[in-house]
């Protein structure tokens, strides 16, 4: 997912549908091997022949019932799974495995079942994404209204923060974007910072004046609904492992090995009644805050993952089934917005740069919770999309000012900007 300020490529939209469909993946991978050895037969007796043909009917049959048998189901019934094996594990042990799609990129599709591994693709469950763009102007508005769907809304541009309050809340906004909270670092050399200044500080990337002072675009709002509703599903499901994994259709994860390994050092981080005390995992995260002064030996033990306050990017994250319905019970699709803007939010409220627009939207979210970035070995154990399949930007400054007035208009026939207040109303500037 392509987001302004985060490093990673192809924010994925989304699409149609309050429940995402799920399916095991592509009818062209067949789940079985159905190729025959040759056993010597002559086939110069009848019922040498009559075996052949039987033998022949029974594999078809069984052929076309695994074909159409979701792979835990059949891994199962075997008793085996093949990304199991190779990981050896069983298949309850296993962390279930989504992946947002859209019909409107092919491409992406194509990427994924081409350069997956053959046991994870079968391990795969693909969700179609909620896509804003594939319905009118109209349509979007009416989908919206009966789901009780909101754009986010528009709060307020930083530069027209002013006077006392507003000064001190450009200083907050400014020290948070660094990592901190308000109150652990002195602001006294920024009264003359520019609002662009954390772009590039310390390793740090946040541009507040890029993120706090636009409108979102349909493909954000779209991409947080469609990561909504696998939430959803994660969390009314009981998956034993307790845990997920969760991609874009700009990751194919083609190292087998290097997803068991990091399944292992999932599983051997601390738990609690058997179940992960941890709540989310950024496999592949984007540029971002780093600062984090939060430290639990007992998760970074081996350097395998590192606590995070920020966590941009979600093109690949694993999360537990608790804080899948932590994030559902915070109601994002009552204020969509980007979705790595929303799961750094969840990760830390208070050290948020938007903390006080994001807290209007999401009052619930107030605790610190256990959010760790991968930096073990294999760091990366995935492929990336190149050319015109990468090419997914849904926050190109062109996107931007396209679709700023398609959700002005939105946000106005759904009454968003008067359901949810502007924190900065009494600081903004006179006219």
């Amino acid at each position: 997912m392509q987001h302004h300020g985060c490093s990673c490529a192809g924010h994925n939209q989304a699409s149609k549908g309050k429940q995402s469909e799920s399916s095991s993946y592509d009818e062209k991978t067949p789940l079985v091997d159905t190729t025959k050895k040759e056993h010597g037969l002559s086939g110069t007796k009848p019922f040498v022949m009559l075996l052949g043909i039987l033998l022949a009917s029974i594999g078809s049959s069984l052929y076309l019932y695994f074909y159409h048998t979701p792979m835990e189901k059949y891994g199962a019934m075997r008793g085996s799974h093949p990304l199991g094996e190779l990981c050896g594990r069983p298949i309850h042990e296993l962390p279930s495995i989504h992946m947002i799609k859209l019909k409107s990129r092919p491409d992406r599709l194509k990427f994924v079942q081409d350069n997956t591994a053959k046991p994870i693709l079968q391990h795969l469950q693909f969700h179609e994404g909620f896509n804003p763009r594939s319905y009118s102007r109209e349509g979007l508005r009416d989908k919206m209204k009966k789901e009780g769907w909101h754009p986010a809304p528009s709060f307020a541009n930083l530069q027209n923060l002013k006077g006392e309050h507003g000064s001190a809340m450009r200083k907050e906004i400014i020290g948070r974007c660094l990592g901190f909270r308000d109150g652990e670092h002195a602001m006294n050399d920024l009264d003359k910072a520019d609002m662009q200044d954390c772009k590039a500080v310390k390793g740090n990337s946040f541009d507040t004046a890029y993120f706090h002072n636009r409108n979102k675009t349909l493909g954000e709002i779209g991409l947080l609904g469609s990561h909504h509703m696998i939430w959803q599903q994660i969390a009314q499901q009981s998956n034993p492992s307790g845990w997920a994994i969760v991609l874009e259709d700009d990751r194919a994860v083609d190292d087998v090995a290097g997803l068991c390994s990091f399944i292992d050092k999932v599983e051997a981080l601390p738990k609690v009644d058997g179940k992960p005390s941890w709540d989310y995992i950024n496999v592949a995260p984007g540029e971002g805050r780093r600062f984090c002064p939060e430290s639990v030996p007992e998760f970074e033990r081996d350097g395998s993952f590192h606590r995070v306050r920020s966590s941009m990017c979600t093109s690949f994250y694993a999360l537990t089934g608790n804080y899948a319905k932590y994030l559902e019970a915070a109601h994002p699709e009552k204020c969509l917005l980007g979705s790595d803007d929303f799961t750094t939010f969840a990760c830390d409220p208070l050290s948020h740069p938007l903390h006080e627009a994001f807290a209007a939207c999401f009052p619930q979210l107030k605790e610190q919770r256990m959010c760790l970035n991968w930096a073990g070995s294999p760091r990366s154990f995935y492929k990336e999309p190149h050319g015109s399949t990468a090419n997914t930007s849904v926050s190109s400054d062109e996107i931007i000012g396209e679709d700023a007035p398609e959700l002005a208009w939105l946000r106005k026939e759904l009454g968003t900007d008067e359901r949810i207040a502007s924190p900065f109303a009494n600081m903004a500037a006179h006219a």
